[in-house]
C-alpha cells in the first residue's frame, strides 16, 4: 500500500519525558516528522501534541497502538490529509 500523510493529535501529560518518547516512536522508526507543534491543550496538566508525517497505513496502526501505551499519554486521534476520494481531510478515532 502507498504511504499516506496523517496527523496524530495526541493528549499527553505535561512532562518532557513523556513528550521524548512519544516522538522518539517515530525516530527509531525512521520516519520524517513533517510538522510538529506542542501546546497547552486546554485541559489542566495536559499538552496537546499536533504532529505530521507519512508512513504506511501498517505503520499507522502500530505507531498508534504504540502510542496509546506509553505511560503519560491520554488520547490519541489521527486525521487522513486528504480523502481519496473526495480530497477532503477524515478524522479516524482512535
Amino acid at each position: 500500500m502507498p504511504k499516506s500523510t496523517r496527523t496524530l493529535k495526541v493528549w499527553l501529560v505535561k512532562s518532557s519525558d513523556v513528550l521524548l518518547r512519544a516522538t522518539g516512536l517515530f525516530a527509531r522508526r525512521g520516519l520524517q516528522i513533517e510538522g510538529l507543534t506542542v501546546g497547552d491543550s486546554g485541559n489542566d496538566g495536559l499538552w496537546l501534541m499536533t504532529l505530521e508525517a507519512e508512513a504506511e497505513p501498517s505503520e499507522w496502526v502500530q505507531l498508534t497502538e504504540r502510542l496509546r501505551k506509553i505511560i503519560g499519554v491520554t488520547h490519541v486521534n489521527g486525521v487522513i490529509r486528504e480523502d481519496e476520494e473526495t480530497k477532503a481531510p477524515r478524522l479516524i478515532e482512535g
